[in-house]
């Protein structure tokens, strides 16, 4: 549906690294730009350590949606554990976190339906940033 982009900041004022959202040419149906106004909507509406922050967002010059959220570098929670190679009391406390993560989208009305290690990076600080509410249901 969406393409992301690594971006960084061009007019050298300050250094940030964003991702950027956009909504491929040709995937630009009334359905998916429905499916991607509505995760915007939801990340604008989110403020958690453990979901990942919407930027900005706005329409291209070509009229496609787009969103800029924080970059996580990071890798999915499950490598993150093996080459960690965390103690079963480790990961539970990882999956904690990610579950006060996804506690908080229920609490706001949100079901994620695409939760999956790929979804799930972790920083090298260890933190886990839960992504993609592409599909979610409010």
């Amino acid at each position: 549906m969406g393409a992301v982009y690594l971006a960084e900041r061009a007019d050298e004022q300050y250094r940030r690294r964003v991702a950027i959202k956009v909504i491929k040419r040709g995937m630009d149906t009334d359905a998916v730009l429905r499916h991607f106004r509505k995760e915007r909507q939801i990340l604008a509406d989110f403020d958690h350590p453990n979901i990942a922050r919407l930027f900005d967002g706005g329409t291209t010059v070509n009229g496609l949606p787009y969103f800029v959220m924080e970059y996580i570098e990071g890798v999915p929670i499950d490598q993150y554990c093996t080459v960690s190679a965390l103690s079963i009391e480790e990961r539970l406390e990882l999956f904690l976190q990610v579950c006060t993560a996804v506690s908080y989208a229920h609490r706001h009305t949100v079901i994620h339906r695409d939760i999956k290690m790929s979804n799930i990076l972790v920083t090298s600080e260890g933190i886990p940033k839960l992504l993609d509410f592409g599909i979610a249901k409010i």
